[in-house]
């Protein structure tokens, strides 16, 4: 029989989860964790002691059918020496674990943007992420889908017009997905019969582009459909076509799959949000040699190191998700904000995610991330 005391209670876990709950109200949505691996409820779970398979499984970092408990994404132990966040007085990228090695390429750069919703944009804020791209430039610019609010031509035009004046700013090259909210949802015939075609006129036949270079693959998915209002689907042929494109690419660029709907939840609120057929997709993937998915839809920017909700990868794969970049539709404390992704591929691939949050009328670094594999 188990000691009374190595067991938690009801009454604590409930206590825990009404903590990590209130935790998330207060920060989380902006980026700030509570180490909930030092309640020792959590600890025992953790640990296999005094709960049912499916939370233990979700205190882990797996997902789960009991939604009231979930790992966060920093305090995961075998991911520990893979990630840092620096302090706020380290705005550069910690020079000291990406200093290339003899075999390393040239340093490259995205910028991903997501969930700009035109026709909900500020204007302010178009103006501060055109002087930030003016200013740093970047190889390539991604964007995660919901480009519009509700797919009409006016806002496919202004969202076409937006991204030309980047290009001319100081991006190389764009790659571009559909997003839920990039399909009319009250225009009952052209969801039916032409569901892409505002975007498309705007944005190239190509719903699933790809972009290739000697430093970096990176794979577009459409995971929209308009049989469905905003849940993502990978299907069996998207899985295989990535499964192929990625093994016969060089593994010593960093591999990318770019999608709307997210591959991980950072709060269990969002695992209602996960793409359909995410599990065997990033299996087979890993097996190829995927280092990255980067995604957006929910509003909530995180990194995420995806091998501890789907403990059977072959290898680790990263999320890497955006917030909401121009638009009003905020979620919770989260400001508007985007990602700069410094890429350092070679054998020892290296990447240095950066977190931009809007601030006093302009981007100001906010976090950044350090992964390798």
């Amino acid at each position: 029989m188990r000691h009374p005391e190595t067991a938690p209670s009801h009454a604590s876990c409930t206590v825990a989860v009404a903590v990590s709950r209130l935790a998330y109200r207060c920060g989380g949505s902006a980026g700030i964790f509570v180490r909930m691996d030092r309640l020792p409820c959590f600890t025992r779970l953790a640990q296999g002691q005094g709960a049912p398979e499916a939370t233990r499984r979700l205190v882990q970092g797996r997902t789960s059918r009991n939604h009231e408990v979930v790992a966060q994404p920093l305090q995961f132990p075998l991911a520990s020496r893979r990630l840092e966040r620096r302090t706020p007085k380290g705005f550069e990228c910690n020079n000291a674990s990406h200093q290339p090695g003899p075999s390393a390429k040239p340093m490259t750069s995205i910028v991903q943007i997501s969930d700009t919703h035109f026709g909900t944009e500020q204007p302010a804020v178009v103006q501060a992420l055109e002087d930030h791209v003016r200013e740093h430039r970047a190889d390539l610019l991604v964007f995660s889908g919901d480009i519009t609010q509700r797919a009409r031509r006016g806002q496919f035009a202004s969202a076409a017009a937006f991204v030309r004046r980047l290009e001319a700013d100081g991006v190389g090259d764009t790659l571009v997905i559909p997003g839920n909210h990039d399909i009319p949802l009250y225009n009952v015939f052209a969801r039916l019969f032409t569901p892409y075609g505002n975007y498309r006129q705007h944005f190239g036949d190509d719903l699933e582009p790809v972009f290739e270079n000697e430093q970096m693959l990176v794979i577009g998915l459409n995971t929209t459909h308009p049989r469905r209002h905003k849940d993502g689907v990978v299907t069996a042929r998207q899985v295989e076509r990535v499964a192929r494109r990625l093994g016969e690419s060089d593994p010593g660029k960093i591999r990318i799959v770019v999608a709307h709907q997210p591959f991980g939840a950072m709060v269990p609120s969002d695992l209602s949000n996960l793409q359909h057929g995410a599990e065997p997709a990033l299996q087979r993937w890993a097996e190829h040699g995927l280092d990255l998915v980067m995604g957006g839809h929910i509003h909530l920017p995180y990194v995420l190191p995806l091998s501890r909700q789907y403990p059977g990868l072959a290898r680790e794969i990263w999320m890497v998700q955006a917030g909401t970049t121009l638009s009003t539709r905020l979620r919770g404390t989260s400001p508007n904000s985007f990602n700069r992704l410094k890429l350092h591929p070679g054998d020892e691939k290296k990447v240095c995610v950066e977190r931009w949050d809007l601030s006093a009328g302009r981007f100001v670094l906010g976090s950044h991330f350090n992964l390798s594999w």
